[in-house]
């Protein structure tokens, strides 16, 4: 029995179309069978047709699911697209992204992923229309084409039957698992006049129902075309914008008030606050020189799933250093400064070594310098989050838990990590005078706070019956546009050169930086 490879224009042809990793397993195959000389001509043509039948079978459906293949998929995806630009009707085609799934393959293994895959395509294989084609494209991504779709709630009701499949669990490794996805549509041809822009669109959908909480689905339509070409706009651009200089600083400052009562003339009782400056937070803000201003709420999330908030960030903290010691050296009294931080910037290994070389570069002693982060970035690696703080905290600088009361809060957090602040969210604030909720939220973080001899600031503050409500329930530190909004460097010299110099904090001394490494 002598081993036979498939080779000539045959191989050559089946590689091409199937891509380099198949051309290498088909040219190394083994067809032993149809070179037996016991085999008669007949035998050897059902042997032929059965190694056809199998190469068709891997080509065009997946070796893990038995779906149909990507390349099937795009077949069938022209042909009907052809159909209805024949007989003018509609289809729709949808984006399927199970949500977490890579938290189950790095729980449970990748072999427990696989199963569970292979599981959640027969559940939902059993809710569609006989004339649906769902297909895998990779890992836990996958592309549904309805053929025949009459309206937008003919789609809405085959994803409404997809989700209502996946709420009862999943036996995985002898526990209950519980999938849930996230689902984009496009239908055509509203959603797009030709495959690849079909495609797209539902991956854009896909990815607004991510946003809007997972577990949902959303369809294409022109606000979400508009939101797509700004946020390939905005990434472009954001590439340039560090070169272009076209980044800049505003600084908020942070005030230590006092409440008095006093009576007016009508002899009622009134409360007066004042306050004097203690530090400030520096804020981040661009201006494009093709778009103008753009908010960081648009541009910070690009700039973090790009990469490009690395040396953005490092442009920060660079200049908030840099400005910082030059007021010092203006004579002004000395003040912390706090700067946000991206979950790409902390756990990014050279950090640590980026803040060291730009706090020796400016020779800005540590403490003076504060590190904000959100309970979201904290809860994605504790250990790591808590090494990493550590050593900034140790080296002298202060950590606050920017947003606090909107994310995972809890005790036990608070005591593992090295905070030393605790910055109360906005949204609690705004709503002080009209919400009793936030009212007891707001009484309750500061509590928390005294308990675990943690300093607590709160954040958006406008009125001054919110600001004598916080001072009233022990919370003396206030930002907000009730004393002060963001302010240029050159206001914020102006404002210390007209005031009472800032409130200084307890700084432990200058920091040798011929002992720091970097």
């Amino acid at each position: 029995m002598t081993p036979c490879k498939l080779t000539g224009r045959a191989a050559e042809g089946v590689a091409r179309d199937c891509g380099a990793g198949f051309r290498e397993a088909l040219l190394t195959s083994n067809f032993s069978d149809l070179v037996q000389e016991d085999l008669s001509p007949f035998q050897q043509v059902l042997a032929y047709r059965k190694i056809v039948e199998d190469l068709r079978q891997f080509i065009f459906h997946d070796p893990l699911t038995g779906l149909p293949s990507w390349k099937l998929f795009n077949q069938r995806l022209t042909a009907v697209l052809d159909d209805a630009l024949q007989n003018g009707h509609s289809f729709a085609v949808f984006f399927l992204d199970l949500d977490r799934f890579k938290h189950i393959n790095h729980t449970f293994g990748h072999e427990v992923g696989d199963r569970l895959l292979r599981l959640f395509v027969d559940r939902i294989v059993g809710v569609l229309e006989p004339d649906a084609i769902l297909s895998r494209k990779g890992g836990d991504r996958f592309f549904l084409l309805l053929p025949d779709v009459a309206d937008d709630k003919q789609a809405e009701a085959t994803a409404a039957r997809i989700m209502n499949a996946l709420r009862e669990p999943f036996a995985v490794e002898g526990q209950e698992t519980f999938l849930t996805i996230s689902i984009g549509i496009s239908r055509y041809p509203q959603g797009g006049s030709d495959a690849v822009t079909l495609l797209k669109n539902a991956d854009a959908a896909m990815n607004k129902a991510k946003e809007g909480g997972r577990n949902t689905c959303r369809f294409f339509c022109d606000e979400l075309h508009a939101k797509a070409r700004r946020h390939l706009q905005i990434e472009n651009l954001l590439r340039k914008a560090l070169d272009r200089n076209e980044f800049y600083l505003r600084y908020q400052p942070q005030f230590r008030i006092a409440s008095s009562s006093l009576v007016d003339r009508s002899g009622l009782m009134q409360e007066q606050v004042s306050g004097r400056m203690i530090g400030c937070e520096a804020l981040l803000r661009w201006n494009s020189s093709e778009l103008g201003p753009i908010s960081p709420v648009e541009f910070i999330p690009i700039a973090e799933a790009t990469g490009m908030i690395e040396p953005i960030g490092e442009w920060v903290i660079q200049t908030a250093c840099e400005q910082n010691r030059r007021w010092q050296e203006a004579g002004f009294e000395p003040f912390r400064m706090a700067i946000n931080l991206s979950p790409r910037q902390l756990f990014n290994p050279n950090f640590e070594g980026m803040v060291y070389r730009q706090l020796w570069q400016t020779k800005l002693d540590p403490c003076w310098l504060e590190m904000e982060v959100t309970e979201n970035i904290l809860m994605l690696d504790i250990h790591e989050a808590a090494d990493k703080l550590n050593r900034l905290r140790n080296l002298g600088m202060r950590i606050s838990v920017d947003d606090f009361g909107t994310g995972y809060s809890s005790l036990s957090y608070l005591k593992k990590l090295p905070i030393d602040c605790l910055k109360i969210d906005r949204s609690f604030v705004q709503d002080l005078e009209r919400c009793c909720d936030n009212t007891a939220i707001v009484q309750a973080i500061i509590g928390m706070a005294k308990q675990l001899k943690l300093s607590v600031i709160a954040e958006g503050v406008e009125t001054e019956d919110q600001a004598a409500f916080l001072s009233r329930n022990g919370c003396t530190d206030l930002q907000g546009y009730y004393f002060c909004r963001p302010l240029t460097a050159d206001q914020l010299t102006d404002y210390l050169a007209e005031s009472p110099g800032p409130q200084a904090e307890c700084c432990p001394g200058m920091v040798n930086f011929c002992c720091v490494p970097l």
